[in-house]
Formats: structure tokens, sequence, C-alpha cells
């Protein structure tokens, strides 16, 4: 899997956007700006390699590490999953055949 770029809030770890094989982070947060829900100074990005995530798993970020960190369940805008994951509405999934 190519690199995905995960922009959220720093102050409350929502996830505003996920860019799975963007060419770079600055692409990734621009089109993270684009969406206009975060100003600029709130917005960061982390990079995520394949190795570090499993397919079938939920993911979050903890805003006050700035990580990913695998989570049971997600509420609404606040993760995603990688692989071949069942589809919700508020689940969003990159990579694989989902």
């Amino acid at each position: 899997m190519s690199t995905a770029y995960v922009a959220f809030d720093t102050r409350s770890g929502r996830i505003v956007s996920v860019h799975y094989g963007a060419p770079s982070p600055h692409h990734a947060r621009k089109s993270a700006l684009a969406r206009g829900k975060t100003s600029e100074e709130h917005i960061e990005i982390l990079s995520v390699q394949g190795e570090e995530v499993r397919a079938g798993k939920k993911y979050k970020v903890d805003p006050k590490q700035k990580k990913l960190v695998e989570t049971d369940s997600v509420a609404e805008g606040t993760g995603f999953g990688f692989g071949q994951t069942v589809r919700s509405a508020s689940t969003p999934q990159l990579g694989g055949n989902s």
C-alpha cells in the first residue's frame, strides 16, 4: 500500500480528510483546507504507511500524541479503516478491495 495522509483537527482529533495515494502531505493539507471546516492553524497531517495498519481494523487519531491508534469503534467523523472492512456511513474505507 502506498502512503495515506490523514488530515485532522489538532484540538479534537476529528479527521478532516484521508488522502490515499496523494502525491505529498502538502497536497493533502491543501485539499483538507479546501473543505473549509477547520482553519489552517488547527490542521495537521499524519503520514500512514501500509505496514503501520492492519486490514479490517478501525483507526482514529490521538490528538495528544499526534498519532494513529487502533480503536474498537469510531464516532462519526473521527475514524476510518483500511482494507476489506464493513462500510458504514461514518467509516470511510481505504485501500484493498473494499
